[in-house]
């Protein structure tokens, strides 16, 4: 994003998966639709991120087992790998919590738990510094 561009809204999901941070965004690219991942790391997680009409998908997936819960405490046990939509105050529908749910979080969420066949758990949106709301959801994959 822009260095001007301030992240307004971030919805967090979790999932558990044994593959690598490139193998799985690989796949989720394909799923999405999005554009390849760039890749980047620090200390305790590495994670890929890709931009498209001003919403971030990013994806992180810490070094350590049970780093997610230690970072964020809303992350439920045993997910490894976060995925996190932010946008940003130049994307049009950024202060839209509903329809960003509606169009983005449900969406993106079911497709993961299908193409990865896992569940996926919205656990935390969060409206700025110190705004959190916690999120109880799962998706599961579709039987079919």
């Amino acid at each position: 994003m822009a260095q001007n561009t301030l992240p307004v809204l971030m919805e967090h999901m979790s999932v558990r998966s044994s593959l690598t941070l490139r193998k799985f965004c690989s796949r989720l690219a394909r799923a999405l639709g999005l554009p390849g991942f760039a890749f980047d790391s620090e200390n305790e997680t590495e994670w890929g991120l890709v931009v498209v009409d001003g919403v971030e998908y990013n994806v992180s997936r810490p070094y350590k087992p049970s780093m997610l819960q230690q970072l964020d405490s809303t992350t439920p046990d045993g997910c490894n790998i976060s995925v996190s939509i932010v946008l940003y105050s130049g994307c049009a529908r950024a202060n839209d919590h509903v329809w960003v749910a509606d169009n983005l979080v449900v969406p993106v969420s079911l497709k993961i738990c299908n193409e990865f066949k896992t569940d996926v758990y919205y656990h935390r949106t969060w409206f700025g510094p110190g705004k959190n709301v916690p999120r109880h959801e799962v998706y599961r994959p579709s039987e079919t």
